[in-house]
Protein backbone atom coordinates (compact mmCIF):
# COMPACT_ATOMS: atom_id res chain seq x y z
CA UNK A 1 0.00 0.00 0.00
CA UNK A 2 1.07 3.55 -1.22
CA UNK A 3 1.25 6.06 1.62
CA UNK A 4 -0.93 9.15 0.71
CA UNK A 5 -2.01 12.52 2.43
CA UNK A 6 -4.93 14.06 1.25
CA UNK A 7 -6.36 17.65 2.70
CA UNK A 8 -10.13 18.21 2.44
CA UNK A 9 -12.05 21.49 1.88
CA UNK A 10 -11.94 22.27 5.21
CA UNK A 11 -8.20 22.01 5.78
CA UNK A 12 -8.42 18.68 7.94
CA UNK A 13 -5.56 15.93 6.83
CA UNK A 14 -7.05 12.21 5.73
CA UNK A 15 -4.39 9.21 5.47
CA UNK A 16 -4.81 6.47 3.37
CA UNK A 17 -5.07 2.82 5.93
CA UNK A 18 -5.48 -0.54 4.98
CA UNK A 19 -9.04 -2.15 5.04
CA UNK A 20 -8.41 -3.64 8.69
CA UNK A 21 -7.55 -0.33 9.87
CA UNK A 22 -10.21 1.30 8.58
CA UNK A 23 -13.17 -1.40 9.89
CA UNK A 24 -11.29 -0.95 13.34
CA UNK A 25 -12.13 2.89 12.96
CA UNK A 26 -15.16 2.27 11.61
CA UNK A 27 -16.26 0.07 14.37
CA UNK A 28 -14.96 2.76 17.36
CA UNK A 29 -17.22 5.37 15.40
CA UNK A 30 -14.60 7.01 13.60
CA UNK A 31 -15.38 8.36 9.93
CA UNK A 32 -13.89 6.63 7.51
CA UNK A 33 -13.19 7.93 3.42
CA UNK A 34 -13.97 5.53 0.89
CA UNK A 35 -12.77 6.07 -2.46
CA UNK A 36 -12.17 3.92 -5.88
CA UNK A 37 -8.55 3.14 -5.79
CA UNK A 38 -7.75 5.14 -9.04
CA UNK A 39 -9.15 8.40 -7.67
CA UNK A 40 -8.20 11.19 -5.18
CA UNK A 41 -10.59 11.92 -2.93
CA UNK A 42 -11.61 15.38 -1.93
CA UNK A 43 -11.05 16.24 -5.97
CA UNK A 44 -13.12 18.47 -8.19
CA UNK A 45 -15.70 15.61 -8.83
CA UNK A 46 -15.74 14.74 -5.21
CA UNK A 47 -15.79 10.57 -6.15
CA UNK A 48 -15.44 9.42 -2.15
CA UNK A 49 -18.05 8.80 0.66
CA UNK A 50 -17.68 9.36 4.06
CA UNK A 51 -18.94 7.08 6.47
CA UNK A 52 -19.70 6.36 10.16
CA UNK A 53 -21.08 4.23 12.55
CA UNK A 54 -23.35 6.43 14.72
CA UNK A 55 -25.07 7.82 11.56
CA UNK A 56 -28.83 7.67 11.95
CA UNK A 57 -29.64 5.91 8.89
CA UNK A 58 -27.51 3.15 10.44
CA UNK A 59 -29.46 2.12 13.60
CA UNK A 60 -31.97 -0.30 12.16
CA UNK A 61 -28.78 -1.98 10.47
CA UNK A 62 -26.53 -1.42 13.42
CA UNK A 63 -29.88 -3.57 15.61
CA UNK A 64 -29.72 -6.62 12.88
CA UNK A 65 -26.45 -6.88 11.36
CA UNK A 66 -23.92 -5.71 13.80
CA UNK A 67 -21.13 -3.16 12.98
CA UNK A 68 -19.50 -5.30 11.76
CA UNK A 69 -21.52 -6.47 8.74
CA UNK A 70 -23.09 -2.67 8.70
CA UNK A 71 -19.31 -2.18 7.41
CA UNK A 72 -19.22 -4.93 4.95
CA UNK A 73 -22.98 -4.02 3.38
CA UNK A 74 -21.26 -0.51 3.10
CA UNK A 75 -17.79 -1.34 1.36
CA UNK A 76 -19.78 -4.01 -0.71
CA UNK A 77 -22.15 -1.34 -1.83
CA UNK A 78 -19.70 1.25 -2.34
CA UNK A 79 -17.80 -1.20 -4.72
CA UNK A 80 -20.26 -2.34 -6.48
CA UNK A 81 -21.41 1.11 -7.50
CA UNK A 82 -18.25 2.94 -7.59
CA UNK A 83 -14.95 0.48 -8.42
CA UNK A 84 -16.79 -1.24 -11.23
CA UNK A 85 -13.85 -0.99 -14.37
CA UNK A 86 -9.95 -0.07 -14.59
CA UNK A 87 -10.65 3.43 -14.99
CA UNK A 88 -11.35 4.14 -11.61
CA UNK A 89 -9.93 1.20 -9.93
CA UNK A 90 -11.76 -2.73 -8.79
CA UNK A 91 -11.88 -2.08 -5.02
CA UNK A 92 -12.15 1.25 -2.88
CA UNK A 93 -8.97 2.80 -0.90
CA UNK A 94 -9.36 3.63 2.75
CA UNK A 95 -8.89 7.24 4.52
CA UNK A 96 -8.82 8.54 8.35
CA UNK A 97 -8.29 11.58 9.84
CA UNK A 98 -4.55 12.02 10.91
CA UNK A 99 -4.56 12.31 14.41
CA UNK A 100 -2.90 16.36 15.83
Amino acid sequence: MIHMTFEDSKGRKWERVNATRARNAFMRGDAVTMCPRNLRPFGFWNPQSTVTRDDETHTWELQHYGSAGVWERLVNGFTAYNCTDNETGRYPSFYLLQQA
